[in-house]
């Protein structure tokens, strides 16, 4: 699941004090997006991103 967020360091930043599974820390990816990776606690990946510019 991908989801889009206002900013997403900030988010990270909720989730991970939250105690969430972090997979990838917020990252500037080559296709436009800053985004990071969580496991849910059914083991499935969710994906929250910015654009970029």
């Amino acid at each position: 699941m991908s989801v889009m967020v206002d900013d997403v360091d900030a988010h990270h930043a909720g989730v991970r004090d939250a105690g969430a599974v972090i997979v990838y820390e917020p990252t500037d990816m080559p296709y436009g997006v800053r985004e990071y990776c969580v496991r849910d606690l059914d083991d499935r990946l969710w994906a929250f991103m910015t654009t970029l510019g």
